[in-house]
């Protein structure tokens, strides 16, 4: 009785353990041996290989995922996976892009965040509509464009106030013709 419940404690110890194995055999008492070392993962060679500032940037990114809520963490997934799916050359360009969004001084970013929720709030039409608009701007003669070009920056040596009435009395006049200049 007294080996039986020993013999229980020796291998409930070991399968709690996990790193463990039991060797029983007819009349001996149980022995606790070692067990080989599980196999290492490749995932656990890339994070043992990585400096210790990269693991710490890589457990803050980690919790700052967590913080975010779980449909917003989809859809980052599912842009992600787009991302991944691109040429080499397309995933160099939109990181490019980035790197000039990230350098540009804090009210000209304001100004593309702006307009990119503008386009984000746009119907599907009034997107397809823009296009066309600035498709035909761009199919325009160059003199037709230098014109417009030295119509914008004449509005610059205006007073702020009278630039801005003046500017959307010329975006209204091109709209008109069904031009949108598109901007930089």
């Amino acid at each position: 009785m007294r080996r039986s419940i020993l013999t229980i404690l020796v291998i409930t110890a070991a399968i709690v353990l996990g790193s463990a194995a039991v060797f029983i055999a007819d009349d001996r008492k149980p022995e606790i041996i070692a067990a080989p070392a599980p196999p290492v993962s490749a995932a656990q060679k890339r994070w043992d290989a990585l400096s210790s500032r990269d693991k710490a940037r890589f457990l803050k990114n980690y919790e700052m995922w967590e913080t975010i809520p779980p449909e917003r963490r989809e859809r980052l997934k599912k842009a992600y996976e787009i991302f991944m799916a691109l040429p080499p050359e397309k995933k160099q360009e939109l990181r490019d892009k980035y790197k000039k969004f990230q350098s540009l001084p804090p009210e000209k970013k304001q100004k593309v965040l702006k307009r990119a929720e503008r386009w984000r709030s746009m119907t599907h039409e009034e997107r397809e509509a823009y296009r066309t608009k600035v498709a035909h701007y761009n199919a325009l003669p160059p003199e037709k464009k230098l014109e417009i070009k030295k119509r914008i920056d004449a509005l610059k040596t205006l007073p702020p106030e009278e630039q801005k009435v003046q500017r959307e009395n010329l975006r209204k006049e091109l709209e008109a013709q069904g031009i949108i200049v598109p901007t930089k």
